[in-house]
């Protein structure tokens, strides 16, 4: 049944963005961007962003959770805006049935099912549907769509930092058993964290990956609103001539990270504790 959700819901995912990119090559006013550099405009911008919005598969780099990004603004009208929101509907189906999968997985043995392990049936069960290489992270990854047309949209990056969780010693263990016994060094770091006094507060330090965002003005309220940016806006275009946009896509250096506070949790140690997560003590 799950098996069965999960093909209906990509078949209805993929016929919807075919039915959207086939519109999309009638319009004009678009400007896209996937490096630093001028932008793309006509019809050579609306090919670059319409084989972005359909792309759902890994790019065959080693690591799959690197994808690509397409920046930029597509001016279309109310009916190819509905065609975009009916793709994100889509697109939040197909999570709800990869949910469903996930959510009936069953461990090993008497073991409750690690997240490794759901993620594994997972990838098992589209590889026998033919979608070994579909991207997960492509899949749910919605379309920007204003139904109205913005002044100005301007873009600028947000680079990475790290999130800092502090977390319980029985928090770090819990966490350990849901990567499974069978990960590298699992009972070693599993002992020594269990080894620690029980009042040891840790912190996990995960980085984070820089991002490129969308600073959109609309006149008639005076706000900017900023979003995000992996796929191209799709706005309500209005009055063509009167969208105002920045000429070329900065180099993600020119942006400086500012100076912030220091943190109240500054006092970490220099080096993990342990190498299955990214746990550090805090420093005496």
């Amino acid at each position: 049944m799950e098996i069965i959700l999960l093909k209906d819901s990509y078949d209805q995912l993929q016929l919807a963005l075919v039915e959207l990119t086939d519109e999309l090559k009638h319009t004009s006013q678009t400007f896209i961007a996937s490096s630093p550099g001028e932008f793309l405009t006509g019809d050579a911008g609306v090919e670059h962003a319409a084989s972005a919005i359909g792309n759902l598969w890994n790019s065959g780099v080693a690591d799959g959770r690197h994808t690509t990004v397409c920046i930029g603004a597509i001016g279309v009208d109310e009916r190819v805006l509905a065609l975009a929101q009916h793709v994100n509907l889509c697109k939040d189906r197909f999570k709800a049935a990869v949910q469903i999968l996930q959510d009936r997985v069953k461990g090993r043995g008497d073991d409750a099912p690690s997240k490794a392990w759901k993620n594994k049936v997972t990838r098992n069960a589209l590889s026998d549907l033919g979608l070994g290489r579909l991207s997960l992270r492509l899949c749910n990854r919605h379309i920007p769509v204003l139904d109205y047309q913005p002044h100005t949209i301007g873009f600028s990056y947000s680079s990475g930092g790290k999130s800092i969780k502090r977390m319980t010693r029985k928090k770090v263990l819990a966490e350990l058993e849901s990567l499974g016994f069978d990960s590298d060094g699992y009972q070693a770091d599993y002992d020594l964290i269990e080894g620690l006094p029980k009042g040891q507060t840790l912190a996990k330090v995960t980085p984070l990956a820089g991002y490129y965002k969308a600073n959109i003005f609309r006149e008639k309220s005076n706000l900017t609103k900023t979003i995000p940016m992996f796929l191209p806006i799709l706005f309500l275009n209005e009055r063509p001539e009167a969208i105002n946009h920045t000429l070329s896509l900065p180099v993600k250096d020119d942006w400086k990270r500012t100076n912030r506070g220091t943190r109240s949790d500054k006092k970490l140690a220099e080096e993990p504790l342990i190498k299955t997560l990214p746990i550090y003590p805090y420093a005496k």
